[in-house]
């Protein structure tokens, strides 16, 4: 039997034929990562109203557990406050709630100093660069030019947002505003 007809159970661990890993419903050919003899040891009861936490051990509702399609019985095998938990956890430490270092992040993804980014904010007198709105909550979103990468200015989401949709095309945006002139409502 070659190595491409074996598979290693996620269970078990035990390597096995692929005729004795249990074949995808989704699709077909595909092959599920655990055998037919430990999926059958899993059954989905319907009537289970507890089920106990691989993190912490104990014993909770099934209320307590997040709902999973993928998942044999229907339910997360980890609480809810584990994986709240374990999620808070992993979340990357320099990705901060505070508005300043949303902004260090958001200049450091442009390529441009925080100086850089308040110098174009006072030149611009803190309103948006094509509407003249003044930013929003989170100020005004670095604009910058998708083939060489370099800074242009300052725009609020909305007209930032009809720069990217138009892939800075002039002739489409040219386009729009032929557009909007040629069909002015009275």
């Amino acid at each position: 039997m070659s190595a491409m007809s074996k598979r290693t159970c996620t269970k078990c661990r035990i390597t096995k034929p692929v005729e004795q890993i249990r074949k995808k419903t989704s699709d077909s050919g595909g092959r599920e990562s655990r055998c037919k003899k430990c999926v059958s040891r899993i059954q989905y009861d319907p009537h289970q109203t507890h089920r106990s936490c691989k993190s912490c051990k104990q014993s909770k509702l099934m209320t307590e557990f997040h709902l999973d399609k993928k998942a044999l019985g229907g339910h997360k095998s980890h609480c809810k406050v584990c994986t709240n938990a374990k999620t808070r956890k992993n979340v990357n430490p320099y990705r901060s709630e505070t508005p300043a270092m949303k902004l260090v992040m958001r200049c450091r993804k442009y390529g441009i100093t925080v100086e850089r980014y308040w110098q174009a904010y006072h030149i611009q007198l803190g309103h948006c660069g094509i509407c003249g709105e003044i930013g929003g909550k989170d100020g005004l979103g670095i604009d910058h030019d998708h083939a060489s990468q370099q800074f242009r200015g300052l725009l609020c989401v909305k007209c930032n947002l009809l720069l990217g949709y138009a892939n800075d095309n002039i002739e489409v945006l040219f386009n729009a505003i032929k557009y909007l002139t040629t069909r002015k409502s009275s």
